[in-house]
């Protein structure tokens, strides 16, 4: 305190100024840091938790529609509607391909990744089982093809939704730790910045 007692008042107000200066400037860099760091993880939920959620809901939403679309051949006779409902199903299946790339393109954890991996070796036995239904009901066999399609399409689908939800699921769990450290970060910043 000595020290400060023989200075000129003019250079007391120019510390105290430099003081304050430094002091606003840490709580303002303080704010940007913690801003960009929920930016960031607000980005990270939108583009590797809830797109790909998006995508999983799109695959589940075409594999109906392909089993509806197989379950229609069965019961179709007309060789013009079947030729459309084998272009409906290539569609709705180039659809599950394109979302699958985007899963896979996703970023999402190693967790997710290992689902993920499950899923697609699933996938193509739901496709083997479906193509082998297809290719009996193409050629009106419809009794073949529906005993194939109860007793092994139907239980396989299960299996792929199975997994298509506990991906989701995953993907669920994940965002809610983000949220979860989100919330703690904003917590320790409101704590740093008043403080400061």
């Amino acid at each position: 305190m000595k020290l400060l007692k023989n200075v000129k008042i003019r250079t007391k107000m120019l510390i105290l100024i430099l003081v304050g200066a430094i002091a606003l400037g840490i709580v303002g860099t303080s704010g940007i840091m913690y801003t960009r760091d929920m930016a960031k993880d607000a980005e990270m939920m939108y583009k590797e938790k809830l797109l790909p959620n998006l995508s999983i809901s799109q695959i589940r939403v075409n594999n109906r529609s392909n089993d509806a679309f197989v379950l229609e051949l069965m019961l179709n006779k007309d060789s013009a509607r079947n030729d459309e409902l084998s272009e409906m199903l290539s569609q709705s299946s180039a659809q599950v391909e394109e979302e699958l790339e985007k899963l896979e393109n996703s970023g999402m954890s190693a967790r997710g990744k290992e689902i993920l991996e499950s899923y697609n070796k699933e996938r193509n036995k739901l496709n083997d089982i479906r193509n082998r239904v297809l290719k009996f009901a193409l050629v009106n066999q419809n009794e073949d093809a529906y005993n194939l399609f109860v007793e092994e399409q139907i239980p396989q689908r299960t299996v792929v939704n199975d997994i298509l939800q506990e991906l989701q699921d995953q993907n669920t769990k994940e965002a809610e730790q983000t949220y979860v450290q989100a919330t703690e970060d904003v917590r320790l910043a409101t704590i740093v910045l008043s403080s400061a």
